[in-house]
């Protein structure tokens, strides 16, 4: 820690109980180290120490929704805790409950539509990121998402466009290539299967 500081928690704002929104700024920030902590080496497979991490986060997500029930961020960390943990069901809940409390935004339909797209629910995903994308063009972040829920439902040519104004002609044929090797190893072992 930096001299100046004693804890932690003053690095985040120096929460304390006679101040709610900085409480939650702390605690969704311990939730977000936690959840990196578990993404170090990806979500599917995870290893005990990264389930330790991701419940940990969930539960520095829980209580910032308990200080704030209609913190955005809370609600979208809750939720994707919930589909790494493989409650399908509550986790697109929460999504849904972000797009209603955040008025359909573009980061809670980023949220959603990324959720679909790891569900391989392609129907679900496209159009919920189209209308992210249209809600904030330039958000080049929710650009690549589209690209590749697009390259990965197979629409290769419309996804060309949406990877090069997010990443450049370079990135974008390399995530291109690395997409569909990947979906062709999945097929491939699918049919040893």
């Amino acid at each position: 820690l930096p001299p100046e500081t004693t804890s932690f928690a003053e690095l985040f704002g120096g929460a304390k109980k006679s101040d709610p929104a900085k409480s939650v700024n702390l605690h969704l920030a311990y939730a977000r180290v936690e959840e990196a902590n578990g993404n170090r080496a990806g979500a599917r497979n995870a290893t005990d120490e990264q389930r330790a991490s991701y419940a940990t986060a969930r539960k520095y997500y829980q209580h910032a929704l308990t200080l704030n029930e209609k913190s955005v961020d809370a609600t979208i960390g809750v939720a994707r805790m919930d589909e790494v943990a493989g409650r399908i069901g509550d986790a697109e809940q929460g999504f849904l409950k972000a797009v209603r409390l955040d008025g359909n935004s573009p980061r809670s339909l980023d949220a959603l539509g990324q959720f679909y797209a790891n569900q391989k629910r392609w129907n679900d995903a496209l159009p919920t990121l189209q209308r992210a994308v249209a809600a904030s063009p330039d958000d080049k972040d929710i650009r690549y998402h589209y690209g590749v829920a697009l390259a990965k439902s197979g629409q290769i040519e419309q996804a060309m466009p949406q990877l090069v104004d997010a990443l450049g002609s370079a990135k974008a044929h390399y995530n291109i290539g690395v997409i569909l090797y990947f979906e062709a190893m999945s097929i491939r072992l699918r049919r040893e299967n």
